[in-house]
């Protein structure tokens, strides 16, 4: 891991989403996933990293 707490990722993608004020492209046509697909991810495998952050 990288040394950050996996939790915080959410936070600090819900931060940059805020940012980006909704003015990226649709995800088809992006090289990366949209704000909410990559937040919804991040959340979804939190508990996974979990695991090797606490140890």
């Amino acid at each position: 891991m990288a040394g950050y707490d996996p939790n915080e990722a959410v936070t600090f993608w819900k931060r940059m989403a805020a940012q980006n004020k909704g003015g990226a492209p649709p995800e088809f046509l992006s090289t990366h996933p949209a704000d909410a697909t990559r937040i919804a991810a991040i959340q979804r495998e939190t508990p996974e990293a979990m695991k090797y952050y606490k140890q």
